[in-house]
């Protein structure tokens, strides 16, 4: 047994479905398969934020469902993976909210959601720190746009995005 401090969330999660449903595997495997629900709805909802057309956003449901480390993931529900990516996406999600948002109230909601699904893929697995730096590079990626005029939303979404890593 691990100390309480060094817990992760991807340890919690498990145990969190125990404690409400007890030793129930059904429960355990439609916790996942919501979790694999949400997680391709939400990247077919990225798609769309980001420009994209309701075909393309299906086709990309479609091949993220069929994909195979997301077979391996949440089929045979092996890795952690499911849960961190829910959570990175999401933060995706927030932040092409933000830069899409007209209202004070709805960019400061979209970045605090974006830094705290951040916050939560972290905990769940240190890999999610590779966030910050992709982060930084599609903010310098868009940068010469910026310089054109053409950024619009998308700059706007990018630095928001680097700023909840940076939280």
């Amino acid at each position: 047994i691990k100390p309480p401090e060094t817990l992760e969330l991807l340890e919690l999660f498990p145990t969190a479905v125990y404690a409400l449903w007890g030793p129930e595997p059904f429960w355990f495997f439609a916790v996942n398969a919501l979790m694999l629900a949400a997680l391709t709805a939400e990247l077919m909802w990225l798609v769309r934020l980001e420009g994209g057309s309701r075909l393309q956003a299906s086709t990309t449901g479609l091949l993220f469902a069929l994909a195979g480390p997301t077979i391996e993931a949440f089929y045979t529900l092996s890795k952690g993976e499911g849960l961190q990516l829910t959570l990175l996406i999401l933060s995706l999600v927030c932040t092409a909210s933000y830069g899409r948002s007209r209202t004070g109230w709805r960019r400061r909601l979209g970045i605090f959601g974006a830094a705290t699904a951040g916050l939560l893929a972290l905990l769940t697995k240190e890999t999610s720190i590779v966030l910050l730096p992709l982060s930084l590079v599609w903010l310098l990626l868009e940068w010469p746009a910026a310089r054109r005029g053409a950024a619009g939303p998308r700059l706007a979404a990018r630095k928001a995005l680097f700023f909840a890593s940076l939280v």
